[in-house]
């Protein structure tokens, strides 16, 4: 019962680090002010990722399906439901510059508007395991400070993909050091079945059953764990720091551009341990998601942007923990559906200014903060009891 009950602790700090992860007919034209030239910045969200207009596998995770679309996004294609082509609708924009790729990080982002910055240890990885091609990166590295400069609306959604690909990356680190696995063919073969796993975007769940699996068998789930959250906390500081420099960035290029930050959302919040569950564990995540909304909406450079809050955002909906399904659903069921896109869209053209108002017609609130301080002595308590 034990190890069940850690596993399910365990699974749920993964929630917390990968939250950390349409048609919108209502806008009648002249309602909200046009913009003729539109600049995308984003992750697998605001590519659409996920959704049934595009990627002909069952999960839309494999590599042929984030090849497409990459290549799609770099002809200029704007996925059907998604946010993007319907903000892009509803503001008139006549140009869209797509700079949202999957699994991108700040740390990506940041390489796009500074020479100078190389990126950490991962960033190559992660361009591979997107199916990012050098050209493709090369044609954004190009492109990207012209159409800043030349864009009267932007919209940056970025950010989980700091923590939970960071987080990931240090249980393998602290998994690869352990002298009981160094000891043995057979363990050190399945944490680098583990780690080839974790290079494909799609099998990221697999990745981690995979590790947590080898870690138990080990006696070190304990310190896999706590590797797993200070590899969050990293993701999380480091996001910060490149949050600063990107806005200082976008600002210097274009100080008069319109520019939205659409904030992070929890797709865990219905998910729940057992199916006769009345409460939900993936609500712990809230905390985490809330702390990185509030950064976004305090920063030093808030007073550049408006900020929009997509707390509300429509996800496919994940069986029970204990069912053994959440490795297979997680990548394609932390993305939107096609109302949580026109949700988002909603949101972010009901921030604009009115046609002929010099002035935005909303503001986000703040959300429901909650005390993140008590969420981690809670499970602070619950991992100790388990032990």
């Amino acid at each position: 019962m034990k190890k069940t009950m850690k596993r399910a602790i365990s699974l749920c700090l993964v929630v917390v680090m990968a939250a950390g992860l349409l048609c919108v007919s209502g806008f009648a034209a002249g309602t909200t002010k046009q913009y003729g030239s539109y600049v995308v910045i984003g992750d697998s969200i605001a590519t659409g990722f996920g959704l049934d207009t595009y990627g002909s596998s069952s999960t839309h995770a494999e590599d042929s399906d984030m090849t497409e679309m990459n290549a799609y996004l770099a002809n200029g294609g704007l996925v059907t439901g998604s946010y993007p082509a319907e903000v892009a609708a509803g503001v008139g924009a006549t140009d869209v510059y797509q700079m949202q790729r999957p699994a991108i990080r700040t740390v990506e982002v940041r390489r796009l508007l500074d020479s100078s910055y190389k990126g950490d240890q991962y960033t190559e990885s992660v361009l591979a395991a997107a199916q990012i091609t050098g050209s493709d990166w090369a044609g954004l590295k190009a492109n990207a400070a012209a159409k800043i400069a030349g864009a009267d609306l932007i919209t940056l959604n970025i950010g989980s993909d700091d923590v939970i690909v960071t987080g990931f990356i240090a249980m393998y680190a602290y998994l690869a050091k352990l002298s009981a696995i160094q000891k043995s063919s057979l363990l050190t073969q399945q944490l680098a079945e583990a780690k080839a796993l974790m290079a494909n975007l799609g099998t990221l769940g697999e990745a981690f059953n995979k590790m947590l699996d080898l870690a138990e068998e080990v006696g070190a789930a304990d310190g896999a764990i706590a590797a797993l959250s200070a590899g969050a906390v990293q993701g999380v500081a480091q996001f910060k720091v490149n949050w600063n420099v990107i806005q200082k960035a976008i600002h210097k290029l274009n100080p008069d551009v319109t520019l939205v930050v659409v904030g992070m959302y929890n797709p865990f919040r219905d998910l729940k341990l057992t199916g006769a569950s009345l409460l939900s564990v993936g609500k712990l995540a809230d905390q985490v998601v809330n702390m990185m909304n509030l950064y976004m909406q305090t920063s030093l450079y808030s007073r550049y942007y408006t900020y929009v809050s997509v707390l509300g955002t429509t996800v496919y909906p994940f069986s029970p923990l204990v069912s053994g399904t959440f490795s297979d659903e997680l990548l394609k069921n932390v993305h939107p559906t096609a109302a949580g896109h026109e949700y988002m869209a909603e949101q972010i053209l009901s921030a604009l200014p009115a046609a002929g108002s010099g002035t935005s017609a909303a503001s986000a609130s703040l959300g429901d903060l909650g005390l993140i301080g008590k969420a981690l002595a809670r499970m602070s308590s619950v991992l100790a009891a388990v032990k």
